[in-house]
């Protein structure tokens, strides 16, 4: 479909440094980052699910537990993401990003 609408390639191949170089795309590198979670309130935590859990067997209980800890690290994320977005504006300079050292 791209050849009907844009006709032939320009010149090929066009690679990642060329795009860089040219301004087209800019050179942004992935950087593994580790973010500390934490839970605030292990004993209210605890305190919900003996009360969400009375009357199942311990099996259930264990499963449920599991999905828990599933549950607080999708819950507790929200610091999670905002220490990401705060690591990758002060890893912006500014110059390719204007809008983010207004």
């Amino acid at each position: 479909m791209s050849l009907e609408t844009f006709g032939s390639y320009i010149d090929t191949p066009y690679w990642f440094d060329e795009t860089v170089e040219d301004g087209v795309m800019l050179d942004l590198r992935y950087e593994t980052r580790e973010i500390e979670q934490c839970v605030t309130s292990p004993a209210k935590i605890d305190a919900w699910f003996e009360a969400k859990t009375k009357g199942l067997t311990l099996v259930a209980k264990a499963s449920q537990q599991q999905l828990l800890g599933t549950l607080q690290r999708v819950l507790s994320s929200r610091d999670r993401i905002t220490q990401i977005a705060s690591d990758i504006i002060m890893a912006m300079d500014g110059q390719h990003f204007p809008f983010l050292s207004a």
